[in-house]
């Protein structure tokens, strides 16, 4: 298997179409920080790619232009600063005045580690029409944009295949023009491509310097010397990377002994294994494959005759108006009826009780809970085939609303929920369009089916106390946790006499994990999240129950942790109320 193809069937790429329309006039499209690879392809017209830095870029018809890092960047209709109230990522329902026909797309890996492909390349790529012209390139151009414009049945798991295809024949084209210190430059290097494509077919065999440097050809000291000036770490460093990402995959992906993968993956013990693994991902091997496998198990129980429950939590607003122009969501406004009516998502429903309905976890508290929820979705119209976003003004502005939202339509069992990323601020700041329409949807006949694997209980919270083990997270402000108030600031005084904390609980300020962009917050990344867990003795392989006041914020922090990589979290919904 030549080296592309192999770290490819390691780092399992998937890529996707994210939008395919038309635009006219005046128009930018804004991907945002979807934290992937994106792609847009040019299918008519000319428009031009906009970035922080530099001049406008003219792209053409039949023009492919791919950002392997997702750097900030619009694509418009003009070489000209779009205006602020400009339409973003708004396709245009008539076709009228200058148009512009785009394919725009994602890439991701499900092992993405470490990834030396992407990191090789640059901040973007254009493939022009006249470079991909009569190439392998050109006839996947050619099959993408006639796939796309066909409609035919199957033709968006076609589409998928050939955005797949896409990525990699940009890869291989790149490969031809790749700059020293590059990996990409390493992989058209004659002597260093035969010792990295025999190091990843074996990457469990004993190798060394000198080993590799025999298959090249070359002594020791020039081996290691041309690989670090091409490639721009050691042959060592290269060696034990590769290994663990080898190994993350392998972990998941297969049902192998952790012994056998250690061994395949070059270690002659399990003990010494799983302490360069932990050093490298923070959690053990074994975690990992618990996650994985209570993952499997979770995805084959169905709720309903929908089993295909979604991992996606995030939705940014080009993302989520895409499910709309397509019909395929719902949106829920957790906001007061007040702010709902002044201006709301078009087409959004108002469900303010997701965010102040109280309730205890005993089986009685749930039932009323139940009992509540129910008849509001139903009258919402939520269904199992649709998507449901829920939003809020801001990630930070209501105690974490859209999030307890989400929670409680996941603890009832819809397959298929989401949050808008940077809330309605955002959503408007794009451009994508608000009204104060009153919406009074057809009611639905949504079905309840408790899925209890996120949710701790009182009974639960009791039993942690003799269990070390299960660690207890405290979320609510400093006050709240110093026992000087009871309930956040906008209770009354008296609302809850009784003040203080859950004992053993250590503490987390929720806006700890959030930051501002321009005002507008969203979560941290990942790693500042784990970094700041680590503080507080958490980490991803743990046993962990949050709490707050009545499940918000704790279902703020949770989606946080799971956004992280921690699998074992789980919501005291109840919370200090009923505590």
């Amino acid at each position: 298997m030549d080296l592309i193809s192999n770290m490819l069937s390691t780092l399992r790429l998937n890529a996707s179409i994210l939008l395919h329309s038309t635009f006219c006039n005046e128009w930018v499209i804004d991907i945002g920080e979807l934290n992937v690879a994106t792609f847009h392809l040019i299918s008519h017209g000319n428009c031009w790619l906009h970035l922080p830095h530099g001049k406008p870029v003219a792209l053409h018809e039949r023009d492919l232009v791919m950002l392997p890092h997702n750097a900030p960047h619009i694509v418009t209709n003009s070489p000209e600063v779009a205006k602020p109230e400009t339409p973003r990522n708004t396709p245009a329902e008539v076709i009228c005045g200058p148009s512009v026909t785009l394919i725009c797309g994602t890439a991701t890996f499900s092992q993405n580690y470490w990834n030396p492909l992407v990191e090789a390349l640059p901040e973007y790529v254009i493939m022009s029409t006249l470079d991909s012209r009569d190439t392998t390139l050109g006839k996947v151009i050619e099959a993408l944009i006639n796939e796309s414009e066909s409609g035919d049945a199957g033709s968006e798991a076609i589409i998928d295949r050939l955005a797949d295809i896409l990525f990699i024949e940009v890869l291989r084209a790149y490969v031809k023009k790749a700059s020293r210190g590059s990996f990409l430059m390493a992989i058209s290097d004659p002597k260093i491509s035969k010792a990295l494509v025999e190091f990843h077919a074996e990457p469990g065999k004993n190798w060394s310097v000198q080993a590799l440097a025999g298959i090249a050809c070359l002594s020791r000291s020039a081996f290691a010397e041309r690989f670090q000036s091409l490639v721009g770490i050691s042959p060592m460093h290269y060696i034990t990377r590769w290994r663990m990402q080898y190994a993350h995959s392998k972990l998941t992906e297969s049902m192998d002994s952790v012994g056998d993968i250690a061994n395949r993956s070059g270690y002659l013990s399990e003990e010494s294994f799983s302490k360069a693994f932990r050093k490298e991902f923070g959690c053990s091997p074994n975690a990992v494959r618990r996650r994985e496998v209570a993952n499997e198990i979770s995805s084959m129980i169905s709720v309903s005759s929908d089993n295909s429950d979604s991992t996606k939590i995030l939705y940014s607003p080009l993302e989520a108006n895409q499910l709309r122009y397509n019909n395929a969501v719902i949106f829920v406004d957790v906001r007061d009826a007040e702010n709902y009516a002044k201006a709301h998502i078009s087409g959004a429903v108002n469900i303010p009780e997701l965010f102040y309905t109280l309730s205890m976890t005993t089986p009685e508290g749930l039932q009323e809970m139940q009992n509540t929820l129910l008849p509001l979705f139903r009258k919402a119209g939520i269904s199992r085939d649709k998507t449901v976003i829920v939003y809020e003004d801001n990630l930070g502005t209501r105690y974490g609303s859209s999030c307890r939202g989400y929670f409680q339509l996941k603890l009832y069992g819809h397959p298929n929920v989401g949050i808008l990323d940077g809330g309605l601020e955002r959503w408007i700041r794009e451009g994508f369009p608000v009204d104060s329409n009153l919406v009074e949807p057809a009611p639905s006949e949504f079905d309840i089916t408790l899925k209890r694997d996120s949710l701790a209980t009182i009974d639960d919270i009791i039993m942690s106390l003799d269990h070390p083990d299960i660690k207890l997270l405290d979320n609510r402000d400093k006050e709240e946790w110093l026992g000087i108030t009871s309930t956040p600031s906008d209770y009354p005084t008296d609302f809850l006499p009784r003040m203080g904390r859950i004992p053993g609980a250590r503490w987390i300020d929720w806006n700890n994990f959030m930051e501002s962009t321009d005002s507008i917050k969203h979560f941290k990344s990942p790693e500042q999240v784990r970094a700041i867990c680590a503080q507080a003795g958490l980490y991803s392989d743990d046993d962990i129950i949050i709490y707050c006041f009545k499940g918000a914020r704790a279902a703020n922090t949770f989606i946080a942790l799971k956004l992280a990589g921690f699998k074992h979290v789980r919501n005291y919904y109840g919370s200090w109320n009923e505590w």
